[in-house]
C-alpha cells in the first residue's frame, strides 16, 4: 500500500500525541487567544491608522500600481479577519502578508513624496503585525 508522506507525518502525529512534530496544514485550528489577540491588534492598528492619516488629495489620481497593491492589501486584510474569527492557520499567513504589504504601502507612500508622522507609524504598524504573524505561527 502506497502513502503519501503528508499522510504519514498526520498518521505519525495522531498515534504520538506527545511527540514533537506537528501538522501544519492552513485548515489548522489555532488558540482561540492567539486569534483574539491578533485580531484586537488588527482592529487597534487600523482605527488607529485611520485616525491619523489625512485624507487623501481630490485631485491626485491613483495608479494603476495603486489599485493593485490596495487590492492586494485589502484582500489580504480579509482573509486575515475570515482566518483568525474562524481560528485558522491561514489567518496566521495572512497577517504576515497583510502587514508586510501594509508597511510596504507606507515605504511606497514615503518614496511618493508624501510626508508626515503616519507613515512611519504605518510601517511600524505593518511591521509590527507581521512580526506578531510570525511569532505566533512558530508557537502554535
Amino acid at each position: 500500500m502506497t502513502v503519501t508522506t503528508d499522510r504519514v507525518r498526520r498518521d505519525e502525529v495522531a498515534a504520538h500525541p506527545g511527540s514533537r512534530a506537528r501538522s501544519r496544514a492552513l485548515d489548522d485550528a489555532i488558540p482561540a487567544p492567539v486569534a483574539l489577540g491578533l485580531l484586537a491588534a488588527w482592529l487597534f492598528g487600523l482605527i488607529w491608522l485611520f485616525a491619523i492619516s489625512p485624507a487623501p488629495d481630490p485631485a491626485a489620481e491613483p495608479s494603476g500600481l495603486d489599485a493593485v497593491i490596495s487590492t492586494a492589501m485589502f484582500g489580504s486584510w480579509l482573509a486575515a479577519f475570515i482566518g483568525l474569527g474562524g481560528r485558522r492557520r491561514f489567518g496566521l499567513v495572512a497577517t504576515i502578508g497583510g502587514g508586510l504589504l501594509l508597511a510596504g504601502a507606507g515605504v511606497l507612500c514615503g518614496l511618493t513624496g508624501h510626508t508626515g508622522l503616519w507613515i512611519p507609524i504605518q510601517i511600524g504598524v505593518g511591521a509590527g503585525l507581521s512580526a506578531a504573524g510570525v511569532l505566533a505561527a512558530r508557537l502554535t
